[in-house]
């Protein structure tokens, strides 16, 4: 359930942004993996066994800053500072010596390879939703910035060609308004041994779309001019 507060003619534009990537609603729920632990719960995970965008789990970090902590005697506070938190990736049902790669959704920011446990830094008052993606051995979705779920809502289908190297993403394309603009954001792996040769787009102008590559990471990013459904076609080549 998702329930606004303000009226949307009366949002700044940011805040129009924030609702825009709650919405549509997803009718299933996270649970808490520390319930009885905290007042107000911090750890929660999803696991989406079978969408468009495959088999995924999504864990959200919750540091509300100033928190009780139930596992003393008399509880104590948890104070209003930045919290690590370690996740057993066993504890969430996933293999724990397979390789997962981590993608964090409000910074849109490729976290990493995972293995057994993962670490991470939150800000006080921050949330943090991190999707985890089995590591494949080779090119690979692992997010996008339209809608919180980072690929069950919003993502029509994801297929890889093993024999031209292809990564291809089909995706709900949502124009922004000049108000609140919006751009689209997807990012894939690259990893090492591999690097981006081409790309192609169809349902959108090509010079609307922008590449960009990191460590271990690339990213296509495009504003949409009216509703429908954009597919991008990634082609990879093995590096020296």
């Amino acid at each position: 359930i998702v329930k606004i507060g303000e009226k949307l003619v009366e949002m700044k534009p940011e805040w129009v942004d924030t609702v825009r990537r709650l919405l549509p609603a997803y009718p299933g729920t996270g649970r808490p993996l520390d319930l009885f632990e905290r007042e107000f719960p911090e750890v929660w995970h999803e696991r989406f066994p079978d969408t468009p965008a495959g088999s995924y789990d999504l864990v959200a970090l919750i540091n509300w800053g100033v928190n009780k902590d139930l596992t003393t005697n008399p509880y104590t506070m948890k104070a209003d500072a930045a919290r690590t938190y370690s996740i057993t990736l066993a504890d969430l049902g996933l293999d724990p010596s397979a390789e997962y790669l981590a993608f964090e959704f409000w910074d849109q920011k490729y976290l990493g390879a995972f293995k057994g446990t993962m670490e991470i830094e939150v800000p006080p008052h921050r949330a943090y939703v991190i999707a985890l993606r089995k590591k494949e051995p080779h090119p690979q979705f692992i997010g996008t910035n339209r809608h919180l779920l980072t690929g069950a809502v919003g993502v029509n289908a994801i297929s890889w060609n093993d024999k031209e190297n292809v990564l291809s993403i089909k995706q709900e394309a949502t124009p922004g308004t000049s108000f609140a603009p919006f751009e689209h954001r997807i990012t894939f792996s690259v990893p090492a041994g591999w690097e981006v040769k081409n790309y192609a787009v169809s349902g959108l102008d090509k010079s609307a779309v922008t590449v960009s590559k990191g460590s271990g990471f690339g990213a296509i990013a495009f504003s949409a001019k009216e509703k429908g459904e954009v597919e991008l076609k990634v082609y990879f080549a093995r590096g020296e």
